[in-house]
């Protein structure tokens, strides 16, 4: 689905801990699930996925509930889920 902020579109998948197969396809491999799983304070579940920055390495992790977006350029990044529903909404085709 299609998500807007401020005159920028976004396509945006949240990560549950069961979707990370779809999001290795959704990025074209930018975005990967750990094969490690580390259960910490901040996330219960352990489960968590990798996105690759503009080098090729990989940036912050992001956790069961985070938001992963891809802009209109092809960069990925992730949000927390209430950050990502208080700063977009759902564009409806």
């Amino acid at each position: 689905m299609n998500y807007r902020k401020k005159g920028s579109l976004v396509n945006a998948v949240l990560y549950t801990g069961h979707n990370g197969g779809y999001l290795k396809e959704w990025s074209g491999g930018a975005v990967v699930e750990s094969p490690v799983c580390e259960p910490s304070p901040d996330n219960p579940t352990g489960f968590y996925v990798q996105i690759s920055n503009s080098s090729g390495s990989f940036s912050r992790p992001a956790g069961v509930g985070d938001w992963i977006l891809r802009d209109e350029g092809g960069h990925y990044q992730s949000l927390p889920d209430q950050i990502f529903r208080d700063t977009y909404e759902a564009v409806i085709p």
